[in-house]
């Protein structure tokens, strides 16, 4: 999004695909206020309509003015010069981001269901899903270490253990060149480049893996259900 303050153009980075793993990192990293934490961990409309109560603009513009520091190209003196508008700006524009950020876990993204993106000027593709005899094979071109590592960094990434770098870290194992095996020396190297790679491409490739993983479930549901008649009868 382009901000005009004074007549000059500023860049702020209000969507997923403008915003690095990186630039995400320092987000998510920097303390946030717990009236805001209140709201963010509210489990019932109950526990939010109190939370949110208790959120208060003057309590939290320093915080405001952290995010959007590390989301923009202005200087630090324009966000001083742009502080009455920051609490409005945050909540429209920003907030969606950090709450995807903190639970890991975007609500406001939109899956576009991509077969590869481009880092670098090089190529890298999803998972393979092949189908045989209109059963989906998820995986098809995956090996058991692959799997194996790809669903330890999935459940880190949604237990919040390694969060943002188990997302670096899922991405570099499944989304590789075309026909490139997986190797864990490339993948640790490639999840450090992943840093910059923007957070849509990553999110592209956490819900590729949990709509796979359904989809496999539901395949082994099948097979496990017809097992079991064979053997009552």
């Amino acid at each position: 999004m382009i901000i005009l303050v004074n007549k000059t153009k500023y860049l702020v980075r209000t969507e997923w695909s403008e915003i690095t793993l990186a630039m995400a990192m320092e987000v998510n990293a920097i303390e946030k206020p717990k009236t805001l934490t209140a709201v963010y961990d509210s489990k019932t409309q109950e526990q939010f309509d109190t939370a949110v109560k208790q959120v208060k603009a003057a309590d939290n513009i320093e915080y405001f003015k952290k995010v959007i520091a590390v989301l923009t190209d202005a200087p630090p003196i324009i966000l001083e010069y742009a502080e009455h508008k920051l609490t409005d700006f945050y909540f429209k524009h920003i907030e969606k981001i950090v709450v995807g950020l903190y639970n890991m876990y975007p609500h406001s993204y939109e899956l576009r269901c991509i077969k590869h993106f481009k880092f670098k000027g090089k190529k890298y593709y999803m998972p393979v899903e092949e189908t045989v005899l209109n059963d989906s094979k998820p995986f098809a071109n995956e090996t058991a270490a692959t799997f194996i590592e790809g669903m330890g960094l999935r459940s880190a990434i949604q237990t919040k253990v390694m969060s943002e770098q188990g997302l670096a870290g899922l991405t570099a194992v499944f989304a590789r060149r075309r026909g490139e095996p997986f190797t864990e020396k490339v993948a640790i190297q490639r999840a450090e480049e992943f840093k910059q790679l923007t957070m849509d491409n990553h999110w592209e490739v956490f819900f590729c893996l949990i709509l796979s993983c359904k989809r496999l479930q539901g395949t082994t549901s099948i097979y496990l259900e017809a097992a079991e008649k064979v053997e009552l009868n």
